[in-house]
């Protein structure tokens, strides 16, 4: 990646025609929004969510989202941000210049993150069981966690830049605890009554406080109520959208926040609330697998109150996101060619 940083960034040094660079980063952006869900490539997550054991979709949902959201990242600002591609693009509400490929990627950005978090959202709220619910929730909040990374390919402050990648980062972590909550806490209900259909289920709250405050806690989190690990990143989302004056995105975050409230609220009262359902009343609730829930609930709790640190990291790790001079010395893919050439020539290395 080094080298290819360098070999665009000094295109006629190389020979090289950097234009053509932005169709093939076209085709890297599908295969990592493929990865991330981001739609129109979500068609894989409700029927994968629903297949997979609720531990496996934990670890899905919660984790493995986010390396298509990182390559993104990694491969806009580490490789493809030095080249040189005159671009001017206007989308409504978000003004969009430059002169590298980054443009090209916020704008499809910007379009994926809209629909993911609409057809996401709108998708959750009509949903007849909880895994249903959390596995279209979660393409409306990888469209949360890719659309500051728009405002950031777009952005022509470099302050303004790294706070949108910042905000992506928290986003991503608080989705990663709360989404992994959520789909763990699907198995446990689901071990215990053997369903997951809201017709089924009906006063959890009262045959396991523990079980209900952990899923509350999660769903408060994914709403952003403070002081919890959520609040912060929806806060640091917003306030990128803002800074950046791209009154579209902020009506888009708004209805997708909106949509997030209606189908948690929904979700919550219909298992948790209410008269206990035969199920209910005959399920036997794992201790082990509630507790387990409840570390995660402490975990959001503690980050969102304890939230500086988690800050400051996400500072850190969004100014190496853009330092790529930084990232090329580190590696130095010119001592690496200078090895390379010295083996090929039978010389010492």
């Amino acid at each position: 990646m080094a080298d290819l940083a360098q070999r665009l960034a000094e295109p006629a040094a190389y020979g090289l025609e950097p234009a053509p660079v932005v169709g093939l980063f076209g085709l890297l952006l599908s295969v990592f929004a493929l990865k991330a869900g981001l739609v129109p490539f979500q068609f894989w997550i409700p029927t994968a969510y629903r297949a997979a054991p609720p531990q496996v979709t934990a670890l899905l949902a919660g984790a493995t989202k986010k390396v298509g959201v990182y390559a993104i990242i990694r491969l806009s600002f580490t490789v493809f941000a030095g080249a040189e591609v005159g671009v001017e693009l206007a989308l409504p509400g978000m003004p969009i210049a430059g002169d590298s490929p980054l443009p090209f990627v916020g704008a499809a950005l910007f379009v994926m993150a809209t629909a993911s978090i609409l057809v996401g959202g709108i998708g959750a709220v009509g949903r007849d069981s909880l895994e249903g619910v959390f596995a279209y929730s979660s393409i409306g909040q990888v469209g949360f966690i890719a659309m500051p990374v728009a405002i950031a390919t777009t952005a022509t402050a470099p302050g303004l830049r790294k706070l949108a990648i910042g905000a992506a980062l928290v986003y991503a972590l608080n989705h990663t605890l709360a989404k992994g909550l959520l789909f763990l806490s699907v198995g446990t209900v689901r071990a215990a009554t053997g369903t997951s259909r809201f017709a089924d289920l009906g006063g959890l709250a009262t045959r396991s406080p523990p079980l209900a405050i952990s899923v509350f806690v999660a769903s408060l989190a994914l709403v952003g109520i403070p002081p919890l690990s959520g609040f912060f990143g929806k806060f640091l989302v917003f306030d990128a959208a803002a800074r950046a004056r791209a009154g579209l995105v902020l009506v888009v975050l708004l209805v997708g926040s909106l949509l997030t409230i209606a189908y948690t609220t929904r979700a919550w009262n219909l298992s948790f609330w209410g008269a206990q359902t035969d199920a209910v009343e005959t399920a036997t609730i794992d201790p082990v697998q509630v507790a387990v829930l409840a570390v995660l609930a402490a975990t959001i709790v503690t980050v969102g109150v304890g939230f500086e640190p988690v800050y400051e990291f996400a500072e850190i790790a969004a100014d190496a996101a853009v330092d790529t001079e930084g990232y090329v010395d580190a590696v130095a893919p010119q001592e690496a060619n200078d090895l390379i050439d010295s083996s090929a020539n039978g010389g010492d290395h």
